[in-house]
């Protein structure tokens, strides 16, 4: 059998070369291909979810509707019940309300009458009473918020009796609510506290002497007898904020000299208050709390006697942080010495609250004031946090809105909501309540602690972070693609 032999072909070794370095260049393009084509696919919707932010979307309408409705534009009625009117004045109802209607027109704040058979909650009492020396006006100075208008025969023969009531509401029993709603401006009086429903007061005896206080006067505990009456007084304040009282006998070393200060007939008149408290020495800031801390003193001078130039009674205040009374009292401090105090600590209270001391109103009607005063101004507050927080997300695009905070932003609405018809129902008790809270949920919602971390994290500083990541990668790939295209061009 013939063997039939194949011819062998030369292959030119360039040609293989050639041949190779072509499939080089397609198999590196197509690695780059390879590599954009997961870096688009999965690499750049992972950054993209990794990196964004949570942007829930916030009742704007409702927010821009509240806004122009109510902010710095919240009315008010003050309930007032007319009780045991006298049989010749039946009717004198509506004509006072009318005439009230007319003198309060331009008025934030109302005053609403009803009659002895009408059905109101938290109203204040009118009881007319007919005289015969002289028209007068009495207000009790109890919790029963009574107001007692005394008219001779000659009111009603002249038929001023609708103007006597009007001047006796407006021009007296509720003139400073109705001056300060209407005038009141939104900077805070720097001495105030910032208004919380919570507060704890730190009250301290403060001395250099060696010996300890001694409260015990006839066998009884002065200091002891003394807080009941000063509990009393908080109990009263209880409807506007609660009270939480820590005490201690404090001991430091001779106070420094304050400026201008001199000494006459023994005696040592201090003009300039604001350096005679040592904070850091006296171990007075060391309280860390949420709740503001009101520092009540009671300055004991050894051997020596102080009296504070300007004070009646002694004592000053420290604007937002409490106030001190210097007491030129031996080593014993009984019941009268202790009560005086107190009661100097009740007005520094008051002032702190922002509570009328000016007023010889009974103090329960400066607190019901002060309550409507305070409910007012946390709806326009709560209002004024929701405009920030649209002023803030649309400034800061990238700023984010978690969830929660729509959540809190949507409850706050709806106890605004709340406020506003317990308003309208003259049940101001329950539209304090409902704007404390309201208040508070806006202010959570608005110091988000993530929304408050990317607000002061800007562009510039993510690029920063991004840069060292991204920028290599990004570089070598295009690169790596420009010179493979170039490659298969050639």
């Amino acid at each position: 059998m013939k063997e039939v032999k194949t011819p062998v072909v030369d292959i030119d070794k360039d040609e293989v070369l050639e041949i190779e370095k072509l499939q080089s260049k397609s198999n590196r393009f197509f690695i780059i291909l390879a590599l954009l084509f997961t870096s688009l696919i999965i690499g750049l919707p992972s950054w993209i979810l990794t990196t964004s932010v949570e942007r829930a979307q916030l009742p704007i309408e409702e927010i821009s509707q509240l806004n122009s409705k109510y902010l710095n534009n919240i009315t008010y009625q003050i309930p007032v019940k007319i009780i045991d009117l006298p049989s010749p004045l039946d009717g004198i109802v509506d004509e006072a309300q009318g005439l009230l209607n007319d003198k309060l027109k331009d008025s934030l704040v109302k005053i609403k009458l009803f009659g002895s058979n009408d059905s109101v909650e938290n109203s204040y009492e009118l009881k007319i009473i007919m005289n015969e020396e002289t028209d007068a006006l009495f207000i009790s100075s109890n919790a029963d918020r009574l107001i007692k208008l005394l008219i001779t025969p000659e009111t009603i023969k002249y038929n001023v009796i609708c103007e006597l009531i009007s001047r006796a509401l407006i021009d007296t029993v509720f003139q400073t609510e109705i001056t300060r709603v209407n005038l009141e401006t939104k900077a805070r009086k720097i001495i105030e506290f910032p208004f919380n429903t919570n507060y704890k007061l730190s009250i301290n005896f403060l001395h250099s002497g060696s010996k300890m206080l001694d409260f015990e006067e006839k066998g009884e505990n002065s200091l002891n007898k003394a807080m009941k009456n000063f509990q009393s007084f908080l109990n009263t304040l209880s409807p506007y904020a609660n009270f939480t009282i820590e005490q201690q006998e404090m001991w430091f070393e001779k106070r420094v000299e304050t400026e201008g200060e001199f000494v006459e007939n023994g005696t040592i008149h201090i003009k300039d208050t604001s350096m005679f408290i040592d904070y850091s020495e006296w171990g007075l800031d060391q309280d860390v709390e949420m709740d503001p801390i009101i520092n009540l003193n009671v300055y004991l001078p050894e051997n020596e006697k102080i009296i504070i130039e300007g004070s009646n009674k002694n004592s000053f205040l420290i604007p937002q942080w409490g106030g001190v009374v210097v007491c030129n009292e031996d080593e014993t401090l009984g019941y009268d010495q202790l009560n005086e105090i107190f009661d100097i600590f009740a007005f520094q209270i008051l002032k702190f609250l922002g509570i009328d001391t000016n007023s010889d109103i009974s103090l329960f009607y400066r607190i019901d004031e002060k309550i409507r005063m305070q409910t007012v101004e946390n709806i326009n507050e709560s209002l004024e946090n929701y405009q920030s927080l649209l002023k803030l997300i649309n400034q800061l695009e990238t700023i984010p809105i978690p969830l929660q905070t729509v959540e809190e932003i949507n409850e706050s609405i709806k106890k605004v909501h709340e406020t506003i018809t317990a308003f309208n129902e003259l049940n101001w008790l329950k539209a304090y309540e409902a704007s404390n809270q309201a208040l508070k949920l806006s202010n959570i919602a608005f110091f988000h602690k993530d929304m408050l971390s990317q607000a002061y994290f800007p562009e510039e500083h993510k690029m920063a972070v991004y840069s060292p990541l991204l920028g290599p990668f990004i570089t070598i790939v295009t690169l790596s693609l420009i010179r493979a295209i170039k490659e298969i061009r050639s």
